[in-house]
């Protein structure tokens, strides 16, 4: 199996951005997908792990707060292909937290699972690289990719 090297490159950027305008130009990368089956590429990814073990830890308890919310987001999820029902003995619990705009968010704790994977033969980033990067710079951002996870 051929590994790919994840390469970052951070640039400063000056720019005079419209956010409204952006977003309306390029709606298929910064706007919520809902068709069917968008995330199916006909290739499956696979985590090595160590032989015979397997994750299994105990469930949490979603807040009253989020529950009809979470429920949708599931719903959604598995209508669109990204998820489906499962009987594997793995279990790796989530946690249900609002964003900033009132919309859910999944988390996840997979120390467990990174135990158990098979370590790449490359190394990402740290927090220390990126802070020597982007030292001296003025401006900074947070990009949320609307699940962009899931097109792994």
């Amino acid at each position: 199996m051929q590994t790919e090297r994840a390469e970052f490159n951070i640039k400063r950027v000056w720019s005079n951005i419209d956010l409204e305008t952006t977003i309306k130009k390029y709606p298929e990368v910064l706007s919520p997908l809902k068709w069917k089956n968008e995330y199916r590429t006909g290739k499956r990814c696979y985590i090595r792990t160590t032989k015979g073990e397997k994750v299994v830890r105990r469930g949490q308890i979603v807040p009253q707060s989020l529950r009809e919310k979470t429920t949708q987001y599931f719903r959604d999820l598995e209508e669109r292909g990204v998820i489906r029902k499962s009987r594997s003995d793995w279990r790796n619990p989530i946690r249900a937290i609002e964003k900033p705009n009132g919309e859910v968010r999944l988390v996840s704790n997979l120390m467990g699972l990174n135990d158990l994977v098979e370590k790449d033969p490359y190394t990402l980033p740290t927090i220390r690289n990126i802070i020597q990067k982007t030292q001296g710079s003025n401006v900074f951002t947070v990009i949320d990719f609307k699940e962009g996870f899931y097109h792994i």
